[in-house]
């Protein structure tokens, strides 16, 4: 099933999570669409991302690629297209 594909590794390192979040940030929100469920489908090479606040409980994210292009997508705020570089910096901070 593809849920078993999916790799998780928590990182409580300060440093990479600042990477992760400036690759994050750096993002220009281009697709305008709204994301309506809990996670993305129909997708390949899903990286899930689950920051932990202390004060706020969790926030996740969803970092994939889809039909040659990649993608954040926030569950039920918006999905935003960032470019291959920027998908590749996430996943070798994160695998």
């Amino acid at each position: 099933s593809a849920a078993s594909d999916v790799y998780k590794r928590q990182i409580n390192d300060r440093e990479e999570m600042k990477d992760i979040l400036y690759v994050l940030n750096g993002t220009k929100r281009v697709t305008k669409n709204e994301s309506i469920q809990d996670a993305p489908i129909n997708i390949d090479d899903e990286i899930k991302v689950d920051f932990h606040f202390i004060e706020a409980g969790v926030s996740t994210i969803f970092v994939y690629k889809k039909n040659n292009s990649y993608y954040i997508e926030q569950p039920y705020n918006g999905i935003y297209q960032i470019s291959g570089d920027e998908y590749n910096s996430i996943e070798k901070l994160v695998r």
